[in-house]
């Protein structure tokens, strides 16, 4: 998670200490706190309009990714 919140920070070129403060609350609730297991998915958008456009429209992303564990 480390890695992905630092990249995060070089690729958006955030450096004042309250953007990452706002990165670091948005990472947070992601990190397992020892009796869960959590996981992400990153989608990448370059273009940031097309970012903010295509985004809008996978709000309900979440209850369409699951997650299978077994042999």
């Amino acid at each position: 998670m480390q890695y992905q919140i630092q990249e995060m920070l070089r690729l958006e070129r955030i450096f004042e200490a309250d953007k990452i403060q706002e990165e670091l609350d948005a990472y947070n609730p992601l990190i397992p706190d020892g009796s869960n297991l959590k996981a992400t998915m990153m989608i990448e958008f370059p273009d940031v309009e097309e970012r903010r456009t295509e985004l809008h429209g996978w709000s309900g992303l979440k209850q369409h990714c699951g997650l299978r564990l077994g042999i």
